[in-house]
């Protein structure tokens, strides 16, 4: 069941719900080495800025 507060829950998505259904989906990785960071380091919202 959807959350009363989740607007793209409760919203009607036919677009989304097609490409959901019928296009490929993959997993990302978006911390670390993977965006350019030295590995350990902790990044914040000004690392997508230096790349």
């Amino acid at each position: 069941d959807p959350a009363e507060d989740n607007a793209i829950s409760n919203a009607n998505t036919p677009f989304w719900d097609r490409i959901w259904q019928n296009q490929p989906k993959t997993l990302i990785n978006t911390s670390g080495m993977f965006v350019g960071l030295p590995q350990g380091q902790m990044g914040n919202s000004e690392v997508g800025h230096m790349n």
